[in-house]
């Protein structure tokens, strides 16, 4: 069949070939479930010869296990853009970390702030205790549920002290420690991230603040009291466009989704930034068009919407 067109917004006279899109709070509602729907319209942009390449602030291990099943993503972008992985191998493809000395440095700078922190490495991913303290504060004050602290909690504490009802808890099983910063010192794995969660939102603004200027790193506001952390040059975006490149496809052809901070970098290094729904103003003021949350479905929903911009159908 002849390619089809697509509008010149998106600039891609050739039909979109390349799709990102972020997994928490874009496709991957409370750790536990990707709609039928999103599925549906993942497998109709792949009969068109689209390829499909998630882009999370997890690493490759942490990949929902819904995705996983379902067998069809072609590439995976970890911790940020640190890391690019061909899903179906997974071989690594690209990769980047963040110097010894440069995390000790992060910790240090933001020390009065009495963030929690958390490394990624290769196998390895080890946090400070307080930090799912510090998410259940910001449960209570939100009154929203956070399925992150499903991992660090048992189901009757999250039941009885916070309100909040799971058929499970400990789902993640993380290992923990007082303190991040001897563990750095001792292992000398690559770290691909760090994040931080901290007391209060003011917090996380300045530790943000400060931190944003530091050269050997990029960082991102990711929502509420949490930042994260990857070396300079990897984001989303940057690692997008390195994709993109790699796989010969230009980035006017080429469309991303995401909800939170750390999704900004798309801008610019796609041809088209969808936000979905708007819990993050940082981002909707640099996406290209909003479209429903992920209550909604909102990816599938603008993909429905926009099947004829994709591809070619086969």
């Amino acid at each position: 069949m002849p390619t089809l067109s697509i509008t010149e917004v998106a600039r891609c006279p050739s039909g979109i070939g390349l799709l990102f899109f972020d997994l928490d709070g874009t496709i991957y509602k409370d750790f536990s479930t990707i709609s039928q729907r999103t599925f549906d319209a993942f497998d109709a942009v792949k009969s068109r010869g689209v390829l499909l390449a998630a882009a999370s602030g997890r690493s490759l291990r942490f990949m929902p296990p819904p995705l996983e099943e379902w067998g069809g993503l072609d590439y995976f972008i970890g911790a940020n853009g640190v890391c690019v992985y061909d899903a179906q191998t997974r071989a690594c493809l690209r990769e980047g970390a963040i110097a010894q000395e440069a995390a000790l440095e992060i910790i240090e700078l933001t020390a009065d702030l009495d963030g929690a922190w958390l490394a990624f490495y290769d196998d390895i991913v080890m946090r400070e205790k307080r930090s799912h303290y510090y998410l259940a504060l910001e449960m209570k004050r939100t009154g929203i549920p956070d399925a992150r602290a499903y991992g660090f909690f048992s189901a009757d504490e999250l039941r009885d002290v916070y309100h909040v009802e799971t058929a499970s808890a400990n789902i993640f099983e993380l290992p923990m420690v007082d303190d991040l910063a001897p563990f750095i010192r001792e292992h000398a794995g690559a770290i691909h991230k760090l994040a931080a969660t901290f007391p209060s939102r003011a917090a996380a603004e300045e530790a943000f603040s400060r931190l944003r200027v530091v050269p050997s790193v990029e960082a991102a506001h990711t929502a509420g009291v949490e930042i994260e952390i990857s070396a300079a040059g990897h984001t989303k975006g940057t690692s997008s466009s390195w994709l993109a490149r790699h796989l010969g496809i230009p980035r006017e052809r080429t469309v991303a989704f995401g909800d939170a901070g750390n999704d900004i970098s798309f801008a610019g290094n796609v041809g088209r930034l969808i936000a979905v729904g708007s819990r993050s103003a940082a981002l909707v003021a640099v996406a290209d068009e909003v479209t429903l949350p992920i209550e909604e479905d909102g990816v599938a929903v603008w993909i429905e919407n926009h099947l004829d911009q994709f591809g070619a159908e086969r």
